[in-house]
């Protein structure tokens, strides 16, 4: 079960509308380029990240 302040966020955003971009949020592409380059020794500039659900989950799972 994901942490209390997901779920929070996840209610607060339900009637949210509007859609997201196609490449998914800047600030996650970011954290997730540096991960890699961090974890992996990967160096994969931003705009090339692409974030998916995944992407998501591990984030999440690393709180």
């Amino acid at each position: 079960m994901p942490p209390k302040v997901v779920l929070e966020a996840l209610k607060n955003a339900v009637n949210h509308k509007e859609y997201s971009s196609v490449q998914g949020d800047l600030e996650l592409r970011k954290n997730i380029s540096q991960f890699h380059e961090a974890h992996n020794g990967l160096k994969v500039n931003c705009p090339n990240v692409i974030q998916g659900i995944d992407d998501i989950c591990d984030c999440i799972s690393n709180l």
